[in-house]
C-alpha cells in the first residue's frame, strides 16, 4: 500500500515536496500498531508556527524524516483502517496530532475510555498533550455539531482558552489594556472573544486592543470583539496605559515599536505565534516569555480534574460558537496537487482571515 506525505525543508520551509512511499498492509502490522487513514485536517497559521519554531519546540521530532526534511504536524480526523491492537476497532474515527499525510501508523500505548496515548519510543519525551488520540464521540469537552468547525478551531481555541485563564490567573499583570497583535488571526479572535465574555460576565475593566494590517482592518472591526482596532502604522496612537501584549505575529520589529512607545507602561509580553515569520529578523529589545500551551495545561492539571477541564472547555466552545457563527467560511482543499498549490498561499500570508481551511489527500 502506498501513501503520500507533504514534506518541507526544515531550514527553508518554503521548499516543499510530496513523497509517495509504501506502508505495511493490514496483515503486516506489528502487535499494537494501528493503521490510520487521515480523512481530513485543518491548516492555519498555527501550523506555520509549528514549522517556524520546529527546532526550539521539537515539532520536527513528532514525525521524523531526516536531517534536511521534516513533516509539519496537523490536527486531523483519522479512521482506523487496520488494527493489530485488541483495544482499537477498525472503522472508529480519532482526533489528534497527525503528520501532513494520507496515512499514519500509530503504536498504542496507554488505553483510556476516551482514547489512547501514542506508544512509539521517540514520542515519549515529547509533550503528552500532543501524544493522545481521542475517540470521537467520547469527548465531553466538545459540543456536538459541525465537525469541520471543530477541526479548524479546536487547537486554536484550546490555546486561546488557556491564554484567557493564564491572563486571568495573573490579574492581567495589572494591565489596563490587553494588546493582541495579528488581531485577525483565529487564535487572537478566540482570545478576544473570551476576554469580551469575561468583561460582560465578570465586569473586568481591561480594554481589548487589536493591532492588525491595513488590509485586514475592516474585517477585524466588523467582528465587534475589540474595544479598539489600530493598524500597524498607528502604533503611536496606542493609549498610554499599563499594557500586556499577547503576540501572535512574531515580528520583533513590531514589538520593539510598541515597546518603545509604551515604555514603562508595558507590564508583560506573552509570545504565542509567528504569523509574520517571514519578516526580516531583528533582535527583540523588550523582555518576553513564550507561552507554551502544553506546559501550561500540565500545570493547570494540578488544579483541575479532567472532568472540570472538560466542563470549562465545553463552556468556552459554546461562548465561541455563539459569537462566531457568521465571520468565517469553510474552504475545502482536496487532492495532492491542490494541497501543493495551497501551501505557499498560507505560508506567505495570502489567505483571507475569514477563510478556514480543511485539507484532505
Amino acid at each position: 500500500m502506498s501513501h503520500h506525505t507533504y514534506q518541507v525543508k526544515k531550514k527553508q520551509f518554503g521548499v516543499s515536496r510530496i513523497v509517495e512511499t509504501d506502508i505495511p498492509e493490514a496483515d503486516q502490522l506489528q502487535e499494537g500498531e494501528v493503521l490510520f487513514s487521515i480523512e481530513r485536517f485543518s491548516f492555519t497559521s498555527n501550523n506555520i508556527t509549528y514549522a517556524a519554531v520546529g527546532y526550539q519546540v521539537r515539532y520536527w521530532e513528532f514525525f521524523p524524516v531526516d536531517d534536511e526534511w521534516g513533516v509539519i504536524p496537523v490536527w486531523a480526523f483519522a479512521k482506523v483502517e487496520a488494527s493489530a491492537s485488541e483495544h482499537i476497532r477498525v472503522g472508529d474515527v480519532y482526533y489528534g496530532y497527525f503528520p501532513m499525510s494520507s496515512h499514519f501508523i500509530s503504536k498504542v500505548g496507554t488505553i483510556k475510555p476516551h482514547g489512547f496515548s501514542e506508544g512509539h519510543e521517540h514520542r515519549q519525551t515529547l509533550s503528552p498533550i500532543y501524544n493522545f488520540y481521542t475517540l470521537t464521540g467520547n469527548d465531553p469537552s466538545i459540543p456536538r455539531g459541525n465537525t469541520d468547525i471543530q477541526l479548524v478551531f479546536r487547537p486554536l481555541l484550546t490555546t486561546s482558552f488557556l491564554l484567557d485563564h493564564f491572563l486571568s490567573d495573573h490579574q492581567y499583570f495589572d494591565a489596563q489594556q490587553i494588546i493582541l497583535t495579528s488581531a485577525s488571526s483565529k487564535t487572537a479572535i478566540a482570545l478576544a472573544t473570551f476576554l469580551k465574555h469575561r468583561k460582560t460576565q465578570e465586569g473586568i475593566s481591561v480594554r481589548i486592543l487589536g493591532l492588525t494590517s491595513q488590509k485586514n482592518e475592516a474585517f477585524v472591526k466588523r467582528l465587534g470583539i475589540y474595544d479598539e482596532v489600530l493598524t500597524y502604522d498607528e502604533i503611536s496612537s496606542v493609549p498610554m496605559q499599563a499594557s500586556t501584549i499577547v503576540d501572535f505575529a512574531g515580528n520583533a520589529h513590531l514589538l520593539n515599536q510598541v515597546g518603545d512607545h509604551l515604555g514603562t507602561q508595558l507590564r508583560k509580553l506573552s509570545q504565542v505565534g509567528m504569523v509574520q515569520w517571514q519578516e526580516k529578523p531583528e533582535e527583540l529589545k523588550i523582555e518576553g516569555e513564550f507561552f507554551f500551551a502544553p506546559a501550561y495545561i500540565q500545570m493547570k492539571f494540578k488544579e483541575w480534574t479532567m472532568e472540570h477541564y472538560s466542563q470549562l472547555l465545553h463552556s468556552a466552545w459554546n461562548v465561541f460558537l455563539e459569537q462566531s457563527e457568521d465571520w468565517f467560511d469553510l474552504q475545502h482543499i482536496r487532492g495532492k496537487e491542490d494541497i501543493h498549490s495551497f501551501y505557499p498561499k498560507m505560508l506567505n500570508g495570502l489567505a483571507q482571515p475569514k477563510d478556514a481551511y480543511i485539507l484532505s489527500f
